[in-house]
């Protein structure tokens, strides 16, 4: 399934392969270049954004007690996943700092490292995908406790919109994924 893995990388990487991401570092021409850096230091705002907001949020919920009985926001199962989920934001947050620093300091000469180590490589590569990693384990772990806090309520009727909201996430994701390839 190459498809997938180009797909996996162009979202997480911002490139479809690493050879494509070197390719990209070696040209003369900063053009190329400038728009691969553009779009990631854009889209690392953007989850810095997202993330601190997820923090703001998740701090509003660890602090209050639950409104309703419609959600068990105080069982340990909401409250843990919500706590990871507003670390794995502070992550996002950390390593997409990270990653503003190295795009501002890589020029065209930094492919002749890549090329000459795969550790570096991985290390790049790794960079480069860690801001959105962190952001989609922030996802995930929000969703848990959405769910975790429905199923511990009391509503049947919130169970079952929860239940299609859980069939809707994935088939969301295959969607973007399909549109990206």
């Amino acid at each position: 399934m190459p498809w997938l893995c180009q797909c996996v990388l162009l979202v997480f990487l911002g490139a479809p392969s690493l050879d494509r991401l070197i390719e990209i570092l070696e040209q003369e021409d900063d053009s190329p270049l400038s728009k691969l850096k553009r779009r990631l230091i854009d889209r690392t705002q953007i989850i810095s954004v997202v993330s601190s907001l997820v923090v703001g949020v998740t701090v509003a919920f660890l602090s209050t007690p639950p409104p309703t009985d419609f959600a068990a926001w105080n069982h340990e199962i909401p409250y843990f996943c919500i706590a990871c989920s507003s670390g794995s934001a502070m992550l996002a947050v950390t390593s997409g700092l990270g990653q503003a620093m190295y795009l501002n300091a890589v020029r065209p000469e930094s492919a002749r490292w890549l090329r000459k180590s795969k550790m570096k490589l991985a290390v790049v590569a790794t960079l480069l995908m860690v801001p959105i990693t962190f952001l989609c384990v922030s996802t995930f772990f929000t969703l848990f406790a959405w769910l975790g806090a429905v199923w511990l309520g009391s509503r049947t009727w919130m169970k079952l919109l929860m239940t299609i909201g859980c069939l809707a996430f994935p088939l969301t994701l295959l969607v973007i994924f399909a549109a990206l390839y």
